[in-house]
């Protein structure tokens, strides 16, 4: 029986059609289950990554604020305090020297809160060196190793990021050699319609 060219061209692109079909419905599953898979994944390890970055800096930061300003603040309170404690000693000791009464339990006193002084200072004093080592550990140490391996996450996230969207960009491809052949085709069934000769056979048959 005959079958004309067009018949065998509209069948063809109909197989042809059903199979790219498919294979678009492929790629897209193996988009799903891998690229995009692996992206989501990815932008969730990086929100958590800025989380615990955010909270390590806080917590750094905090730190810093406690030795270098917070612990000095009440160390530098303290002694005015104490000051003032020793002064008002002192200006009873020379009443009580003045008057001569309980002169002793007014020299003690008066010792004690110099001494308690003394000792505040000293401390301060420590502090004070402790906070500028913590300083310059912060800056010169802490802080660069931070950065650096932060650094090191995100070059690490670029790079998986990078092999994430090279694999997107092969599935979604339109040149892939089974889209390839599957254009061929169709293009074939095309090209074979001739307009001049598709029913010559016919008009042979039945002149």
């Amino acid at each position: 029986d005959y079958v004309s060219n067009v018949a065998k061209s509209w069948l063809l692109i109909v197989q042809q059609t059903e199979q790219l079909s498919k294979i678009m419905k492929t790629h897209a599953e193996d988009l799903n289950a891998g690229p995009l898979h692996r992206l989501t994944v990815m932008i969730k390890d990086k929100q958590q990554i800025k989380k615990s970055y955010v909270g390590v800096h806080q917590q750094i930061e905090a730190e810093m604020f406690k030795v270098t300003k917070t612990e000095l603040e009440k160390l530098k309170s303290s002694y005015r305090q104490l000051i003032k404690e020793v002064n008002s000693a002192k200006e009873k000791y020379k009443e009580a020297l003045s008057k001569g009464k309980e002169t002793e339990k007014a020299k003690d006193r008066y010792d004690k809160a110099t001494m308690k002084l003394h000792m505040l200072h000293n401390q301060y004093v420590l502090a004070l060196k402790g906070a500028q080592l913590h300083q310059h550990q912060y800056y010169d140490a802490t802080l660069p190793l931070f950065l650096e391996s932060l650094q090191k996450m995100q070059e690490e996230m670029i790079k998986g990021l990078k092999g994430i969207l090279e694999e997107y960009s092969q599935i979604t491809s339109l040149v892939t050699e089974e889209l390839v052949n599957v254009h061929k085709e169709i293009q074939i069934s095309v090209e074979q319609l001739d307009p001049g000769s598709e029913y010559s056979s016919f008009i042979e048959t039945h002149r």
